[in-house]
Parts: C-alpha cells; structure tokens; sequence
C-alpha cells in the first residue's frame, strides 16, 4: 500500500466532531488533546480546543470588572436615541457593559458570557462600539472578547421580518421601545433562547432573563 494512502487512513481513523464538523487528527494528536483536556479540567474536545485558541489568541478567560475604574453606564436615554438611529442565552448591550464594569448586574450576566455558548447579535457590536466610541474609550479589546467568548449573530431575512413584527406589536405598549429592542428579542426567539439584559424595556418577557 503506497505511504500516502496509510497516512490518509491513519488520520481518518481518529477524528473529532466538533459542532457537526468532523475534524480529522492523527492518534497521537487525538491522545495529546485528550490528556490535555482532563489536565486543563476541560469538559469537553470542543472546550479544550477553544481553550487552545483562546491562548494563541491571547484572549483572557475573563474580562469581567476591566473597565471599573470608567464607571460606564449604558443610560436608557442613549439606548433609545441609539434606537433611533439604527450569545445558551442571547447577551444584550446593558449586560455586556454591566459585565465589563464588573457591577453586581455584570456579576449576575457573568455565568451565561463565559458559557461559551452565548450568543451576541451583531446590532449589539453597532450599539456598543457607539457606545465606547463616544465615550473615548478604546472598544477594540472587548470586541475581540465578545467575538471570541460569544457567536455573533447576523440580522437576517427571517430575523429582519420577526423584529418587525416585534416592533409593531411592543412599541405601542412599551415607551422608548425601538428597532435596536426588537432585533435582540428577534435573534432570541428565532432561536429558542432568552435575552440576557438589565433593560427595564424586556421587563415582563418571558424570554428575558432581567440582571
């Protein structure tokens, strides 16, 4: 049998699914990472394997309490001027900046944004990122957390149309409820999971966890 052909077998008979993906590794690979994983108390191949990206990344485990000494809060006033203009649990602008001022709310958010398995629509970056900017403050840093700890959810077609629908139905009901609102409900509800926020705007949904 040619060397090519034993080496293609020898890396198909290991092989780790990850997310539905199927990722092929040698033996000696698959036990490394096994090893690995019970040495970093990993409970998982997927968590071990983030862990080592996360490092080559340089990203830090936790950033909760970075930014206590800004003393930023997200007021419900710019939340609803910002409205004008315009992730397991789905993570909000109010958590995540309650998180990185390390406040009793951020406390409270910490569990669901370390998970791993959160999700942040991508309006949160947008509303954020404004947020930061206008503060004078470098959101550079945070991004790249969000982005490694949380899976950006994009505003499609179906979630477009379902924010749509959730903005007629609350903003009769609902003072200061806007666009930015209703993209974050429809990016939960479109997956089967609860907005995680300190916005007194989600007060009373059932698919609100309030911090």
């Amino acid at each position: 049998m040619p060397r090519s052909v034993e080496r293609n077998i020898c890396y198909s008979i290991y092989s780790i699914t990850v997310a539905m993906t199927t990722i092929a590794v040698k033996e000696s690979t698959a036990q490394r990472l096994k090893r690995l994983m019970k040495a970093k108390h990993a409970e998982s191949l997927d968590q071990t394997i983030n862990a080592l990206i996360e490092d080559a990344q340089g990203i830090p485990r936790s950033m909760f309490g970075a930014d206590k000494s800004l003393r930023m809060k997200l007021t419900l006033a710019e939340h609803e001027k910002f409205q004008g203009k315009s992730q397991v649990e789905v993570i909000d602008t109010f958590a995540w900046i309650e998180y990185f001022a390390g406040t009793g709310r951020g406390e409270r958010a910490r569990p669901y944004i370390e998970s791993g398995d959160a999700v942040t629509p991508a309006i949160v970056i947008a509303e954020f990122t404004d947020k930061y900017t206008r503060e004078r403050a470098n959101p550079e840093d945070r991004l790249k957390f969000i982005r490694a700890k949380t899976t950006i959810a994009p505003l499609d077609d179906e979630t477009a149309e379902a924010a749509g629908r959730i903005s007629a139905e609350r903003r009769p009901k609902v003072k200061g409820w806007g666009l930015v609102d209703s993209c974050v409900l429809a990016v939960a509800r479109t997956r089967g999971l609860k907005v995680v926020t300190g916005d007194k705007h989600f007060v009373g949904l059932s698919d609100a966890v309030m911090i």
